[in-house]
This record gives C-alpha cells, structure tokens and sequence, in this order.
C-alpha cells in the first residue's frame, strides 16, 4: 500500500529551510529506496515539516520505515545543529493512497505548497521537491498505482 506522511519539526522551527539539512532529510529517503526499505512516490522537504509519498517494501510495514527514517535524519540534523533532543514531533500524520486520482492529487498538492507558502513562483523551481528536475527521477512511477 502507498501511503502520503507529513512529519513536522518539533517546536515549529523552520530549521529545515537550510539546505544542508534539506539534503538531509532527501537522502534519508533516497536511502529507504536504495536500501529496499520503499519506493518512493514523491517528497518535498518544507522549512518545518516534509511530505512523502512512499510505499513499505516486503516485510517492512510503515512505522518501521518512520522510525528509522526519523530517527536517523533527527541524529544527522541535531550534529550539524549542534544539540540533542528531540528533533521532529511524535508520530506523523499518514493517509492510505486509495487509487491513481488520489495519488496524483496528493502530489499535486504537496508539488504546490512552496507556491502557496510564497517560497518560489513555480513549483518546478524549489530544490527540495520531486517537482524539481534534479529530483524527479527519485519517484518510483513504474510502482504507482
């Protein structure tokens, strides 16, 4: 099953607008994939929250995939920070994908939040999205639904 999660910093700090802890976070899930944890059906990486798409492969089921991904991305940013402690908020928010339409307007939506936020005036632009050229290979197509 694929699913859409939105995980939010904690304390709403817009750390994640450095793009060195964007980088961060986008090779945490290029790493689900590459290490056949996910496929992935998209992401973008806002400066307090980040949307993914991603679909658990074999035996790993969603919140495996969430702790590791969260636990290992928290680490990384909190060294460059410079500081312990918690990193993102509990748990995360998840949404069942429940065919193609669905799918593809959630990407939709996700593609659009840094229009909407007032961060870039085309989605295509922002650097932390599979929207974005460098990133669009990251979705996995052939796998969606």
């Amino acid at each position: 099953m694929w699913y859409f999660v939105t995980v939010r910093v904690a304390l709403a700090r817009n750390v994640l607008r450095n793009p060195q802890r964007a980088r961060i976070l986008i090779e945490g899930f290029q790493w689900l994939r590459a290490h056949a944890w996910a496929r992935l059906g998209g992401y973008i990486v806002m400066p307090d929250h980040f949307h993914l798409c991603l679909q658990p492969i074999g035996r790993h089921r969603l919140p495996e995939v969430m702790r590791i991904l969260k636990g290992a991305t928290a680490r990384l940013i909190n060294q460059q920070l410079e500081r312990a402690g918690k990193f993102w908020q509990d748990g995360y928010w998840e949404h069942g994908v429940r065919n193609r339409h669905d799918f593809l307007s959630r990407l939709e939506y996700i593609h659009r939040n840094p229009v909407r936020a007032e961060l870039c005036l085309d989605e295509a632009d922002y650097p932390y999205s599979t929207a974005h050229p460098s990133c669009q290979d990251d979705i996995d197509w052939e796998a969606l639904c």
